[in-house]
């Protein structure tokens, strides 16, 4: 049986893509031990605006920290009202879409708690939109994982500590990541080459590349249907299998 890891950094209200590849993977793997990097996706995400430019930032204030903190040490900065002002902003945004009413409950529950690890409130952000989103649990944390490795070389040794026969790596990592080092621990490997989608969002203009609240809120039900129509089709063709492995998990390389 093919088994599909992925593995991206747990980061705040994520786009539509980090759930494609959510949707499609076995085991969706929260990069949690590696270094925090300031003005990254991991504290802070877009969302529509009605200025010019079409989008605004929401983002969790984190306390002073070391330079090489890792992500699951970040500290949220609480003694500013920050998930007050956050909820506010998404009110006054989106509360005539359609489905706000429907889906603001359970992200406002997240929101309003007092979380003091950033981590922490981005999985629970992240399970949230799973279930608006219908999609099963499989998110496991690296740090339980415990593989010491850096970059390309963890993520292989993650994946090969899981088990997988392919890992589903996201565009953003084709700078540095290395398929021969999958390849080595008999692992077939893709990229995610998702294209994103274009939907309505009524009187405001459509803006790609934000949280996924935005579809949310303006297609509810058909929110998942809209993701993966930014799919590639027949994915599964795309996929490289090591050439000396045979078969890996059932399937001809």
């Amino acid at each position: 049986m093919r088994k599909v890891v992925a593995i991206c950094q747990p980061n705040f209200m994520p786009w539509l893509g980090y759930f494609e590849m959510a949707e499609r993977a076995d085991v969706f793997v929260m990069l949690d031990d590696v270094q925090y990097i300031d003005r990254e996706w991991v504290n802070r995400n877009k969302i529509l605006s009605a200025t010019s430019q079409g989008w605004q930032w929401i983002t969790v204030p984190l306390k002073k920290h070391k330079r090489e903190i890792l992500i699951k040490d970040a500290e949220i900065y609480n003694d500013e009202s920050w998930n007050e002002v956050a909820l506010k902003t998404i009110h006054h945004i989106y509360h005539k879409a359609p489905y706000y009413e429907t889906y603001m409950p359970g992200i406002r529950d997240v929101l309003s708690k007092k979380w003091d690890r950033l981590a922490h409130l981005n999985i629970a952000l992240i399970r949230a939109l799973y279930a608006v989103l219908g999609i099963k649990d499989n998110l496991m944390l690296s740090s339980d994982i415990g593989v010491p490795e850096k970059k390309d070389d963890k993520l292989s040794g993650i994946a090969s500590r899981l088990g997988a026969t392919v890992y589903l790596a996201n565009n953003g990592s084709k700078t540095y990541i290395d398929a021969s080092k999958f390849h080595a621990r008999n692992i077939g490997f893709v990229f995610q080459d998702y294209v994103h989608p274009e939907y309505s969002v009524k009187q405001y203009t459509f803006k790609p590349y934000l949280s996924c609240i935005d579809l949310v809120f303006w297609h509810g039900p058909d929110s998942m249907a809209i993701i993966t129509k930014g799919r590639k089709e027949h994915w599964e063709s795309s996929i490289e299998y090591p050439k000396d492995a045979g078969k890996i998990g059932g399937i001809e390389s």
